[in-house]
């Protein structure tokens, strides 16, 4: 190496080195805490973030299940609830259909009974009318003119039996005709009916008329 070689590089030595001092070698050591600090906070930082996220993640898994089961329930409550007011309302129209069916069917028995009470009512009248058409027909031949005299007489002892004897009906009227045609037929008749037991109108017996 030759001399100017070598003075070259102690020139360069001399030129970078320094004096050391005691603040330096303070404030390179407050460099390195500072800097440790920094990172334990920034990691103490993270832990704590994603310690929240889990603990938010957490909550949002809590609120989502009670949703759901919430909703769940609610369905079936609804569910429960929508067949029990079926069931009612299919009741009621069932109820109501065999009312209007009920209705249906009973309007024309009611017009019947209705007709049949009618004809209830008027059938004495009618059977009155017709035993005396049939007495003063049969009387004319079995008693020839002598009814002719006395019709109303006939119709107001008919009538009278009618009502008084339950046992004057129409299925005994052609032996009851015959036992007051005979009791007109008598030599002694008069214009008062019969007396009352003077015959059985069940038998239409004429033997007490014809005495």
């Amino acid at each position: 190496m030759s001399d100017d070689t070598r003075h070259a590089r102690d020139t360069a030595a001399i030129a970078t080195w320094r004096r050391w001092r005691m603040g330096e070698l303070r404030a390179e050591r407050e460099d390195v805490v500072t800097e440790a600090e920094s990172d334990a906070t920034q990691a103490r930082r993270q832990e704590a973030q994603r310690q929240q996220e889990a603990l938010d993640a957490l909550r949002e898994q809590v609120r989502r299940d009670a949703y759901e089961e919430g909703l769940r329930q609610g369905r079936e409550a609804g569910h429960a609830e929508g067949l029990a007011q079926g069931r009612e309302e299919a009741q009621q129209e069932a109820d109501a259909a065999f009312e209007r069916r009920l209705e249906e069917e009973i309007t024309p028995l009611r017009e019947l009974t209705r007709q049949f009470d009618e004809a209830l009512a008027t059938l004495d009248d009618t059977i009155a009318d017709d035993l005396v058409e049939l007495a003063l027909a049969t009387g004319r031949q079995l008693a020839g003119e002598a009814l002719k005299t006395r019709p109303r007489q006939v119709l107001e002892l008919v009538r009278a039996l009618l009502h008084t004897d339950p046992r004057w009906s129409a299925s005994n009227a052609s032996g009851c005709i015959r036992w007051i045609c005979a009791w007109w037929r008598r030599p002694s008749a008069t214009n008062s009916p019969p007396p009352a037991g003077a015959c059985n109108p069940t038998t239409g017996s004429v033997a007490a008329a014809v005495g």
